[in-house]
């Protein structure tokens, strides 16, 4: 195993030959339990903020990372302190979810679940500015010129774009393994009733509130459904119901 240390410690490592106490030495130097230390590391902690053209994923992991230094000088940071961070340091651009998530109760939130939703209005804000991208190139390439902004290559749009998806549903499938999201659509009382049903062919499941539809049925763990308005729904069973198209 080899182990790389930046130049800039060299001087507090001359004298070491012995891997273990080199280490120690750092640790002595990073991981001092003292005022000092204690005192700038909470105050990066709780002042980081994060800018608009900053990577969310760099964001979160970096917010992590100083809660883990300032445990390691036995600072007691709890995971609430933890998302508390996340939420104080965003751009306004999340003004939105933050006063969403104010109104949700403490027992319903935890970090995995702060964490899961930022990443999620992250993609989906991405995805609208694809959309966006898209409909400006509609309006000044032929319809036989098509260019992939997001992989550069000519054939597809955005939105068709496989190395796009499979990059995005990667990110997801890590961050959120067990939660659903859902997309939401408004209806017309004048055009439709409780019983009618909007398909989606690119959608896996479907929801329902009527369980009386069902002519097969059973519970199952409750699992966090995520709909397109931020609204979290709880899934509570599946099963089969027939439709008339």
């Amino acid at each position: 195993m080899h182990c790389f240390v930046n130049i800039s410690q060299m001087p507090n490592l001359h004298t070491f030959n012995i891997v273990r106490s080199a280490w120690e030495a750092l640790c002595g130097v990073h991981e001092a339990k003292t005022i000092g230390n204690k005192l700038f590391f909470r105050r990066r902690f709780f002042t980081i903020k994060m800018q608009k053209e900053d990577d969310m994923f760099v964001h979160i992991n970096t917010v992590k990372a100083l809660a883990d230094q300032l445990r390691s000088i036995e600072v007691n940071i709890t995971d609430e302190d933890v998302y508390m961070v996340f939420l104080m340091s965003l751009p306004p651009s999340f003004d939105n979810l933050v006063t969403s998530l104010e109104f949700m109760s403490i027992k319903d939130v935890d970090l995995e679940f702060i964490v899961m939703r930022l990443l999620h209005k992250v993609f989906k804000k991405k995805e609208c500015e694809s959309s966006e991208t898209t409909a400006l190139v509609n309006k000044t390439h032929k319809s036989n010129e098509k260019l992939c902004f997001y992989c550069k290559k000519l054939g597809h749009f955005v939105r068709n774009c496989l190395k796009k998806k499979n990059d995005e549903k990667e990110k997801v499938n890590q961050a959120c393994e067990d939660h659903e999201q859902m997309f939401v659509v408004a209806l017309s009382a004048n055009d439709h009733t409780m019983y009618d049903w909007i398909v989606d062919s690119g959608a896996t499941q479907h929801m329902t509130f009527q369980q009386k539809w069902f002519t097969t049925y059973e519970r199952i763990s409750q699992r966090r459904v995520f709909m397109g308005n931020d609204i979290v729904l709880e899934a509570i069973g599946k099963g089969n119901i027939k439709a008339t198209m």
